[in-house]
């Protein structure tokens, strides 16, 4: 009992143990020479000695059907076809190209052991149109009509039901989200990338942030525009009920506030909110393929 009791208090106690137990927490060999930065359910792990604290433990009933992987779903291309129809824009290329550079971005992640746990949790392939680049964010968000279009493809896919949003002219790029880098991907060409909306379940926008700074840099933290693409073409999935989580813009904004997609009984809204709920609230992380 002796030896049991001080092997507890070295992984971190009873607390600690239990999540090791869940899938929480997972253990790993020093000479293995990495640390796993996501739990077996593709959940970020709270790295040490964070300064934001401003993070809670998923909350079980608000999630997404899980497994969701899309890059290997049947009807990806369907999906692919009518966003950019959507978008107004031919098909840059084929939608046999879009699974294959979105499965090498999934090939990609999985062979980082630190970071292939990630794709345990729900992976949403998305595709946006190329933008000329512009000096405010919400010019980019009204030129592509992303409001306009989450509306119409909520209210389709819901008839009976209404998309609300409030002004978003005051989005702008957080420091140090890496969210610039999806904005220069967009200017340079067509952009195809993998959204893991789900991975910063409990992250409040400032803690979300700090995590880029250990994160390797190809995770960018989600904002506006990927986040609307993801619910133009995932309708169904990321509004399916009242269960699924409220979508942190954690992207954009300042660190006071947070934009956020929340799903009521019989509306979907896209607010501006000076706070999430824990653990209902989930920032999201975006791969560009």
């Amino acid at each position: 009992m002796g030896q049991t009791e001080a092997l507890l208090n070295i992984i971190g106690g009873e607390q600690a143990a239990k999540d090791v137990l869940r899938g929480r927490k997972k253990v790993y060999r020093e000479k293995e020479g990495y640390q796993p930065l996501f739990d077996l359910h593709g959940w970020r792990l709270p790295p040490p000695n964070m300064k934001e604290q401003h993070h809670g433990c998923p909350v079980p009933n608000v999630c997404l059907a899980s497994p969701i992987d899309f890059a290997d779903n049947p009807n990806l291309e369907t999906r692919f076809v009518r966003t950019c129809k959507r978008f107004g824009v031919e098909p840059p290329f084929k939608p046999s190209d879009f699974r294959g550079r979105a499965s090498e971005a999934k090939s990609r992640i999985a062979r980082d052991e630190a970071t292939g746990d990630v794709l345990r949790g729900p992976c949403l392939p998305i595709f946006l149109p190329p933008m000329e680049a512009s000096s405010f964010y919400w010019e980019i968000v009204e030129k592509l009509s992303l409001f306009a279009l989450v509306g119409q493809v909520f209210e389709e896919q819901f008839p009976g039901q209404r998309f609300h949003k409030m002004e978003g002219r005051g989005l702008q790029v957080r420091e140090g989200s890496r969210h610039d880098k999806l904005v220069a991907a967009m200017n340079a060409g067509p952009v195809v990338a993998l959204y893991f909306p789900m991975a910063l379940q409990g992250y409040l926008p400032r803690a979300a942030v700090e995590q880029m700074e250990s994160l390797p840099e190809y995770f960018l933290l989600s904002g506006a525009i990927d986040v609307m693409a993801a619910m133009i073409m995932y309708p169904d999935v990321l509004a399916r009920d009242a269960n699924v989580p409220d979508l942190e813009c954690a992207g954009v904004g300042s660190y006071s506030t947070a934009y956020q997609f929340q799903r009521a009984e019989d509306c979907l809204y896209f607010s501006f909110s000076h706070y999430v709920v824990y653990g209902h609230a989930s920032a999201g992380l975006t791969v560009i393929a």
